[in-house]
């Protein structure tokens, strides 16, 4: 009995070592990115890109073979090193037109990325939208930049950590005095004299430049966040261009569906509101008849940092 248990032990090692013989080998020449969002969930109450892309984004990916020698630059992938890639909504990103490989001669490469797809490094300006209600429009106004990943050998997956550029704004309502339970159900929510446009300086590896708000008149137009479902307590969010609107001008506009407007006004005792790059304000508006009473909170919407304080009084 002895005898034949140390036979069947035999066999089972015989049996796990063809098991591992069949697993597929990885082949670590085979570029393989995975990418990194920031940390705070980037629409509220949808969670839309929160810590990874969604699956079929479509992020810019810049691949370089790294040089050490004083060798000009080389553009060994893509057009002049720049390769689409989709997200596979687990956090990798995929090239649209197949595997990529590090470069023969063993050296490694350097890495950086840009989204949205419409942003690549030849682009000066840069525009939010105007209606934010829909995920994809929000998205498509959610400019997010990966510094460069520098000699990157095979091995192992490149890890793009991109970060937020502008500025998230959420809103929650509150019923006030004289309103109804359900007034402010389907309530319109605007954010009002911001730019949407602005300028970048420069995008390349070695960082991404300035953004500069737009001071055209043209370029001040109003951001519909969403609808308010008077049931959800998470709030509804926009993206805006990092500035400041100054005392003494509106900023919210809360439409309900009878026809009433509400505005909010920063008083023109108050600082300026500044809305800065990565950072995250909340905004709880309390809608009564007779006004909007706010309070507010600053937190970081990209990691490496615990900062928090008042969104209005700066």
């Amino acid at each position: 009995m002895k005898q034949f248990k140390t036979i069947l032990a035999g066999v089972g090692l015989l049996v796990c070592a063809s098991c591992a013989n069949d697993l597929p080998e990885v082949d670590d020449s085979i570029i393989r990115i995975q990418a990194n969002v920031g940390m705070a969930a980037t629409k509220a109450a949808s969670n839309v890109q929160g810590t990874q892309f969604q699956s079929g984004e479509k992020v810019n990916i810049y691949l370089f073979e790294h040089l050490d020698d004083a060798s000009p630059a080389a553009y060994t992938y893509g057009t002049n090193g720049l390769v689409a890639h989709s997200a596979d909504g687990a956090g990798g990103l995929n090239p649209d037109g197949g595997a990529l490989y590090f470069p023969a001669n063993g050296h490694g490469i350097d890495v950086y990325g840009i989204y949205p797809s419409t942003v690549t490094e030849s682009t000066t300006s840069f525009t939010v939208q105007v209606d934010q209600t829909s995920d994809a429009y929000y998205k498509a106004s959610d400019l997010m930049y990966a510094p460069c990943q520098s000699n990157m050998t095979k091995g192992s997956p490149v890890e793009l950590p991109f970060a937020h550029k502008l500025s998230k704004v959420i809103v929650k309502l509150v019923q006030g005095n004289g309103l109804n339970t359900n007034d402010l159900n389907n309530a319109t929510v605007q954010i009002l004299n911001t730019y949407t446009q602005c300028s970048i300086a420069s995008l390349s590896k070695t960082g991404i430049g300035a953004i500069t708000p737009s001071t055209q008149a043209e370029d001040k137009k109003p951001i519909t966040v969403g609808t308010w479902p008077s049931s959800s307590s998470e709030g509804i969010a926009a993206i805006v261009i990092p500035q400041s609107v100054q005392a003494g001008n509106p900023l919210f506009q809360v439409s309900l569906t009878n026809g009433a407007k509400y505005v909010y006004t920063i008083p023109s005792t108050d600082s300026a509101v500044t809305f800065e790059s990565g950072t995250v304000y909340t905004y709880t508006l309390t809608v009564t008849t007779a006004a909007i009473e706010v309070t507010s909170t600053i937190t970081n919407w990209n990691p490496g940092s615990n900062e928090s304080g008042d969104a209005i009084l700066q």
